[in-house]
Parts: structure tokens; sequence; C-alpha cells
């Protein structure tokens, strides 16, 4: 039996009778139904499943995929072992993180050289990350959402954060920060896979074979692609 340990749920009835269990599954409390969430329902109407989504925390997200409180989860890295969980595959789209600071610090950041010179706010979804991270600023402050992230940087208690730049730019001009926080000069140009995680204790598991295809279809398809692309122009003002 799933163990959710959250009060809001988000369903949606995609079939007029599941032949499948409902798929659980969760998504940032910002974006309730959001990219992710619009991903998720491709994937559960592919399943002939019926939906439904537990708003969480990241870190949180990750706990319920390994206990098995949730089925699925997308927006992973492949930097995990798969420890109650597995990847499905191939990844379903590729993205770029990116870094963000004050339009009135725009010298800030023009060279990777100064990277060790400033304190940036990250999400951190491995312990092994923020080893990794400590090394290349001068201080890393942990950050668990986008808005905060926003926030802090406004506020000058960092001096630049990374996230993806579609999201970040959707949600600065919803914040109406647009021309206050921008896109800094340099940029390290590294490209991240992401996947989605099916747990090892979901009913849905011994379908893990028909689901790795749907993932394999859509983005052979330009599915996900469509998805990702209707999603950012609709929210264009």
């Amino acid at each position: 039996m799933l163990r959710i340990l959250v009060t809001l749920c988000i369903s949606f009835p995609l079939t007029a009778q599941a032949a499948q269990p409902v798929l659980q599954s969760s998504v940032s409390p910002e974006f309730p139904d959001g990219l992710h969430a619009k991903y998720l329902r491709y994937i559960a109407q592919k399943m002939d499943s019926d939906l439904a989504i537990y708003p969480m925390p990241f870190a949180r997200r990750i706990d319920a995929l390994k206990q098995g409180e949730i089925d699925i989860m997308v927006g992973l890295k492949n930097a995990y072992e798969e420890d109650g969980f597995v990847y499905l595959k191939p990844a379903y789209e590729d993205l770029r993180n990116t870094y963000f600071i004050r339009a009135d610090h725009g010298e800030t950041l023009q060279s990777a050289k100064d990277l060790s010179s400033l304190v940036v706010g990250v999400t951190i979804d491995n312990p092994a990350s923020m080893l990794d991270l400590k090394g290349m600023y001068r201080a890393v402050v942990r950050v668990s959402s986008l808005r905060q992230k926003i926030q802090l940087l406004h506020l000058g208690r960092i001096d630049a954060f990374t996230h993806f730049e579609s999201s970040t730019r959707l949600e600065l001009r919803e914040l109406g920060l647009d021309d206050e926080i921008i896109v800094a000069d340099y940029q390290p140009g590294k490209i991240r896979s992401y996947y989605v995680g099916l747990s090892k204790q979901s009913d849905f598991y011994p379908d893990r074979q028909k689901l790795n295809r749907i993932i394999e279809q859509g983005v052979a398809n330009g599915d996900f692609a469509a998805l990702r692309r209707a999603h950012e122009n609709a929210a264009q003002p």
C-alpha cells in the first residue's frame, strides 16, 4: 500500500475506466500543473492509466520514489545509484543549466575564473554534487525551489544561481523581474540528460519494458519536445 505523506493530490482521470492501477507521481509544489505534470499525463495516457500527482519538494520526491510511495518521477539526472528505482531509457530530454545574475551586476560572471569568487544558489539532489560544487564557488547556498533562488538573488544574498533557462524566464516574467535578473555572459555549455525513474516497488514495475518503449517512441516522435514547446508558447505574453 502506498504511503503518501502529503495533503494535496491532483488527479487527472484519463480513461473512462482505467485498465491499469492509478499511476502515482509527484511534481514541485511551485508548478503543480506545469511541464512535468504534462509529461506525466502523456505517459499515463500511453499506459491507459489514470494519474494522481502529489506535490512535493525535489528531495522528498526522490525519497518517495525509492520507498515506493510514488510509481514514477520525471526530472531525474543520471547521477544516482538505482537504489529502489530504475531509470527508464533513453533520456526524455537534454537540457543545460543556465547561470542567472542581477542586471545591475552584469560584470559578475564573464568567464569560468569568476565562479570561484561567487556565492551561488543551487538545487542539490545528490550529496556527491555538493562536494563537487564546493570546489567551484566561494560558497554554495542550497535552495529548494526556483522562486527561492530568484528571491535570494533579487535581495543580493547570493551572486548567481543556476536553473533551466526556459522555466526561469517564464517565472521571472510572472514575477515582473525579467529586466532585473538576466542570463550571465558566461555559460558552461554542459548539457545534462534527464530521465524518468520507476520505483521497483511500483505496480507498474513488471511493465517497465512497455514504459521504456513509451519513452523511446516519445523521444523519436518528438512528443516530449513538442510538449515543452507548447508549454513555453502558452506562457508567452
